[in-house]
């Protein structure tokens, strides 16, 4: 509640391996990005790779999807697979309760 979406807010980025939609929003000095990545010709599910030194890396699994959950100081990120799509949300100086509350409502 509160964000505003950036100029990025509904970018495309599409090319012959993904289709890639971007959703950026703002609150103050709080960051909140959301990357939705389809591999539209992938044989495979994709792979997640997130490159960390610091963060505390966690799994949880939610309707039976398995979700990767890394914290680190005010920084928050999940990312999941479906199929052949790949989501990212990514948190800046937000409460660890509400980027909780962001990816359940993937789930809702």
């Amino acid at each position: 509640e509160g964000f505003q979406p950036t100029e990025l807010y509904g970018d495309i980025n599409c090319t012959s391996e993904k289709k890639q939609l971007l959703f950026y929003f703002y609150k103050s000095d709080k960051k909140l990005d959301i990357v939705i990545t389809n591999y539209p010709n992938a044989t495979d599910s994709p792979l997640i790779g997130i490159p960390t030194e610091k963060y505390a890396i966690s799994e949880q699994v939610i309707q039976n999807t398995p979700i990767t959950v890394m914290k680190e100081h005010e920084h928050y990120t999940a990312a999941f697979i479906i199929g052949r799509t790949q989501y990212i949300i990514y948190a800046d100086r937000l409460d660890y309760d509400e980027c909780q509350k962001v990816l359940d409502s993937f789930f809702e």
